[in-house]
């Protein structure tokens, strides 16, 4: 039984906010990475 359009829709809301989280920690990650870069040197 395929979902329906609803079903679908909502599903791919939540992998676009997943995919968001995913990008905003990555930059978190990057500006830490680059804090400790330069406390390193």
């Amino acid at each position: 039984m395929s979902p329906n359009t609803l079903e679908v829709l909502s599903f791919a809301d939540k992998v676009e906010k997943v995919v968001a989280n995913i990008s905003a920690l990555e930059q978190r990650l990057a500006k830490l990475e680059e804090k400790y870069e330069t406390r390193r040197n």
